[in-house]
């Protein structure tokens, strides 16, 4: 194991205070990930993590949007509401518009009980 010099240990303190991640110091400074994150942990520093997983493509504001109007009846089915994000500019399929819904808390409804969500 080759020993680093306290210059680069500091560059590694100053680039996570800064907000960076371990894998962007590391690739910045050339040395291993795993090098960086035990660095991070002597140092115990508190650093705000960003949220795990994807970011979501339709937001809050408008997924409460989608449930008032469908609540009121402008939209019957997903599959509308699915073409009208589409004219709206968003870049989502019909599966995307279905676990909205679901996320929601909004049932289908087969034709034969109902043409509205409940």
């Amino acid at each position: 194991m080759k020993p680093i010099s306290c210059t680069v240990i500091q560059s590694i303190y100053s680039l996570l205070q800064s907000g960076k991640s371990c894998r962007e110091i590391a690739r910045e400074l050339g040395i291993a990930p795993s090098t960086v994150s035990k660095y991070r942990k002597m140092a115990s520093f508190r650093i705000e993590l960003l949220p795990a997983g994807r970011r979501s493509i339709i937001s809050k504001s408008r997924k409460d949007l989608i449930r008032l109007q469908m609540l009121n009846g402008e939209f019957r089915t997903s599959r509308a509401l699915y073409y009208r994000l589409l004219e709206e500019g968003y870049n989502v399929s019909y599966p995307t518009v279905c676990n909205i819904m679901k996320e929601l808390g909004l049932k289908r409804v087969t034709k034969a009980d109902s043409s509205k969500f409940q």
